[in-house]
């Protein structure tokens, strides 16, 4: 399973990253807590900031194969890693899953990151 917080949640910017549509339901919203979503400093996308108190609604992507993971992986580039964290789903149970965090030589804005997502469409990645 993957928590997607950013420019993944757009359903445009995930075919074109993975080349297919995913079904709705692989698909389903979750939030993170202990984080919080601020732009990365002096780029248009966001990272997970931890945050004492914090909470990120995203959606949780299940069934992805080791082919989408490679892509995905891809895309997010250097700037990312991929951890696990634990994501509560609706009815309020946890379950494991694994997120794009950035190291620590990648820093923060300090700015909430606003769901623009169209801003990254012109990576190259997705050109």
């Amino acid at each position: 399973m993957l928590f997607v917080f950013g420019t993944l949640m757009d359903a445009k910017t995930r075919f074109r990253v993975l080349g297919r549509t995913l079904p709705r339901s692989w698909i389903r919203p979750v939030r993170v807590d202990g984080y919080v979503r601020v732009q990365v400093a002096g780029r248009p996308y966001p990272m997970l900031a931890a945050k004492a108190g914090g909470r990120v609604m995203g959606l949780a992507i299940r069934n992805l194969s080791p082919r989408d993971f490679a892509r995905l992986d891809e895309y997010e580039g250097e700037e990312y890693i991929r951890a696990p964290v634990g994501v509560r789903l609706s009815s309020g149970r946890m379950v494991r899953a694994e997120t794009y965090l950035c190291p620590s030589w990648v820093a923060p804005s300090g700015k909430k990151w606003p769901p623009a997502y169209g801003v990254l469409r012109s990576r190259s990645f997705c050109q």
